[in-house]
């Protein structure tokens, strides 16, 4: 298939906003920034006699120079300009061109996050530890291929699946404290990992709320911390699953205002040793996985004019043992679960993630190609 750029445009708001001064974050500047790659997939109106109007360059300008007024931190011009991403079409790969760049600015009125002075940290940020590394290294010079695919699961098997561990335990946990235990058992067994073998699990957790106060609802920018439990390959894959639904949930539990205010104190400290930062982005790699969660995200509301999509997804997932929950289109009710691993992994994950806990659900639940 041959593939042509017909046209790149720069798009601003349809009018001008007053100018702002926004605080700052030093240590938020070190991370890294890129495009996140999605696919959304529409199906063009029968009711419309003008073609041209489905997926035209005049909609997509339009709508986003609408959207650039509300949003306009994310269309002015600010003094820093590396923080403009710079696309090189000069390869020959289209994967690699982002269909829509935005000049996303991270300085967004990021006073109220500011750390402690001076900055003091009273937790012990093992997500800023470095990640396990296997204990047996393989033989291998080079990476092994990797395959990404996703998997349907149905509302009414999640609810089993919930009611399933609330009869045999009394507790109630969340769908996806439930979700991401399950994943973790199975991603451990499929990878088949000795059992003194250390894993960790990344959570991105969202901030906003778990602050005290919250942040205001308008707040623009990610507020993104990040939960990681750790334990034995054998704990994961042996013991019920209700021992890592409960690590899992503790983790996330202890998630407050109090560590949040720590981890911003713990990175504002740190700054200048850029090294120990790094050691927190999330390394998903064999033997840990990391798990994010946009079940809540309105992804299916995005209509530039021609109706809700009928799929969206990530396009690519960035590393092995990378996944993303996301909510499934309103026909399918459920979630849906996309997970790189490696390609040897990828078939018994598929058969463990059906069969796996709870005998029943393997009546129902059917993976599907992405």
């Amino acid at each position: 298939m041959e593939i042509k750029v017909k046209e790149t445009s720069v798009v601003g708001p349809l009018k001008k906003r007053p100018s702002m001064v926004y605080g700052s974050l030093n240590w938020i500047s070190g991370h890294t920034r890129a495009h996140i790659p999605l696919v959304y997939f529409y199906v063009g109106s029968r009711h419309r006699r003008d073609r041209s109007y489905f997926f035209g360059s005049c909609v997509l300008k339009e709508a986003l120079s609408k959207a650039l007024v509300a949003f306009y931190p994310l269309g002015w011009e600010f003094e820093d300009e590396a923080l403009v991403p710079t696309i090189d079409y000069s390869t020959s790969d289209i994967s690699f061109y982002p269909l829509l760049t935005l000049h996303v600015p991270p300085f967004i009125d990021r006073t109220i996050l500011h750390a402690r002075i001076p900055p003091h940290p009273t937790f012990n940020h093992i997500e800023y530890h470095p990640p396990p590394s296997m204990d047996i290294l393989e033989s291998q010079s080079s990476p092994r291929p990797t395959s990404m695919a996703r998997f349907r699961l149905p509302l009414d098997q999640i609810n089993a699946f919930k009611a399933k561990l609330k009869n045999e335990h009394g507790a109630t946990y969340s769908t996806f404290v439930i979700l991401a235990a399950h994943i973790w058992r199975c991603v451990c067994k499929a990878r088949g990992l000795p059992g003194n073998q250390s894993t960790k699990l990344y959570i991105p957790t969202e901030g906003r709320s778990r602050l005290n106060p919250p942040l205001p609802l308008g707040y623009l920018g990610n507020v993104i911390f990040t939960a990681t439990p750790i334990a034995l390959a054998c704990d994961i894959q042996s013991k019920p699953l209700i021992y890592s639904v409960k690590i899992i949930h503790e983790a996330l539990k202890k998630m407050n205002d109090e560590y949040l205010r720590s981890t911003l104190a713990y990175a504002e400290q740190h700054y200048n040793n850029m090294m120990t930062l790094e050691q927190g982005v999330p390394n998903s790699n064999c033997p840990n996985l990391r798990i994010v969660s946009w079940a809540r995200m309105p992804i299916y509301d995005t209509d530039f004019g021609w109706g809700s999509p009928i799929f969206m997804g990530r396009a690519t997932i960035p590393s092995e043992g990378a996944s993303f929950i996301l909510s499934s289109p309103s026909n399918e009710r459920g979630l849906s679960l996309i997970i790189c691993l490696e390609t040897p992994h990828m078939e018994l994950f598929k058969k463990l993630l059906y069969t796996e806990g709870v005998a029943l659900m393997k009546n129902y639940y059917k993976p599907s190609s992405l």
